[in-house]
């Protein structure tokens, strides 16, 4: 049965200082069920963003970060094995990332790289792994993967090369399947607007800085809003020269 899922623990929030994103909820459409997590979690992981920047110390907690009442506690979903889990099926985290663009302009002037690649090959990362003890086994865990990709072309803005290759940072896995993230797929190009990640990776700067390049060089974005709106069918080399000029 789907369900809502609260992620006010350890695991998720904490994923927050390494993805520049919030996770607050999750849709459980697959197996796995979900611990409990108990206060003194959710304030270890306050304190933890807190000593970050990530929260503020002095603010109070917003609405969302209040956890439920005693007699509802809450959740988090494990981190279950790729058995029985479709790569294909829709989204089941929600993610609030960070940094919030209001238009493309935005996208570009966060962006350390820009790069037109061709994904090469995905593999499972090192788990994200929270001390936890609270939760069983002493410790939360969070699945990432490393991407590899090859660079076509220079998207107009940072030093790569036609040749070069990259590794991407992402979180999750079959299992746990990111809104607005999707799996990268070896074969298919993309246009990336990306950051610096964990560990000398990048990352993209938000879901706005990824757009799937068709056979008819026009872009696809993974999501569909305000911003992305007006990229949509757009010719990924007319999209890089505007990188390019800032225009």
């Amino acid at each position: 049965m789907t369900k809502n899922l609260y992620l006010a623990a350890a695991g998720f929030i904490t994923a927050a200082v390494f993805l520049g994103l919030f996770v607050w909820k999750a849709t459980e459409s697959e197996g796995g069920g979900g611990t409990t997590a108990a206060p003194a979690a959710q304030s270890a992981v306050r304190r933890a963003l807190a000593e970050r920047g990530v929260l503020s110390k002095s603010s109070p907690p917003a609405e969302k970060d209040k956890p439920p009442p005693a007699d509802k506690p809450p959740k988090f979903t494990d981190a279950p094995t790729s058995a029985g889990c479709d790569a294909s099926a829709p989204a089941n985290v929600k993610a609030e990332w960070a940094f919030q663009p209001s238009s493309f302009d935005d996208v570009k002037k966060r962006a350390k790289h820009a790069v037109e690649v061709e994904v090469v090959s995905v593999k499972a990362g090192e788990d994200i792994v929270i001390k936890a003890a609270e939760e069983p086994g002493g410790e939360a865990r969070i699945a990432t993967r490393e991407v590899t990709v090859k660079v076509m072309k220079n998207g107009g803005k940072g030093p790569s090369k036609k040749g070069e290759t990259m590794t991407l940072f992402q979180t999750g896995s079959v299992c746990q399947r990111l809104e607005g993230d999707p799996a990268y797929t070896p074969g298919e190009t993309e246009l990336l607007l990306l950051d610096q990640g964990p560990k000398g990776m990048s990352i993209p700067v938000s879901p706005e800085g990824r757009y799937k390049v068709k056979a008819d060089r026009t872009i696809e974005p993974v999501v569909n809003n305000a911003v992305t709106a007006g990229m949509k069918g757009k010719k990924v080399d007319d999209v890089e020269q505007e990188i390019a000029t800032g225009k």
